[in-house]
């Protein structure tokens, strides 16, 4: 099971995701991975017009900003506490390779979950847990297209005010059916 915490900046996606990693089968990655929605997303590369232009820009931001970014001065984020950039370099190979024009959209989405896949699932097992998590809060935006690469996603959706108790918390949890049974 993928599970996408999104909504608005500052809205507690960072602690909601801890909590949800706490689970023994959920993995959930600390930062931001930034992969399925921003200019351009991975989610761009299902219905683009010109998907091999597009899948070099993407691989170009992915490779740099996305790897290692420095947050405010005062610490590094990005995928580079997952995976190796030449494991990074691999995977964004093989996904170039397997999105072009020719290339059914059935298959595109294909190659963008193999390539998510590739990253999140791959962590995911390395701490023996079979589904994960990612908290952008704009995948909101990015949903839909979401939604044709993992349909069975769970998707979480906090508002632009900050979460005041602890039963909120419990409350959303509750409503995924995996702390409580």
């Amino acid at each position: 099971m993928e599970i996408f915490i999104c909504g608005s900046g500052r809205s507690g996606t960072s602690i909601y995701s801890r909590i949800i990693g706490l689970h023994r089968d959920i993995w959930s990655f600390k930062w931001e991975s930034q992969i399925f929605s921003g200019l351009p997303a991975l989610c761009d590369l299902i219905d683009s017009k010109n998907p091999e232009q597009l899948a070099e820009k993407f691989s170009d931001r992915v490779s740099g900003h996305l790897y290692k970014r420095n947050v405010g001065g005062r610490y590094n984020a990005g995928l580079f506490e997952l995976i190796s950039e030449e494991y990074l370099a691999s995977v964004l190979e093989t996904l170039k390779a397997n999105i072009s024009s020719s290339v059914s959209e059935e298959d595109r989405i294909v190659s963008c979950r193999k390539f998510s896949d590739a990253i999140f699932s791959i962590a995911a097992s390395k701490e023996d847990k079979k589904n994960w998590c990612e908290k952008t809060p704009r995948n909101l935006l990015y949903a839909d297209l979401i939604q044709t690469i993992y349909p069975d996603a769970k998707f979480i959706n906090l508002g632009n005010r900050r979460l005041r108790s602890e039963t909120a918390v419990i409350t959303v949890l509750s409503q995924l059916n995996l702390f409580f049974k």
